[in-house]
């Protein structure tokens, strides 16, 4: 967990290309990588 922001341009070029893609960003002061990988927290209520 760095704490840094983090640029999303290849997100974007990604959702230009595939529109139909869901794209979301993992990983916060309070919800890491580790946490949505071990399926800690729901994702969709």
């Amino acid at each position: 967990m760095s704490g840094r922001v983090k640029k999303t341009g290849g997100s974007i070029e990604f959702k230009k290309k595939y529109p139909h893609a869901l794209l979301f960003t993992v990983g916060s002061a309070n919800f890491g990588l580790e946490d949505f990988l071990s399926g800690k927290f729901e994702l969709f209520k």
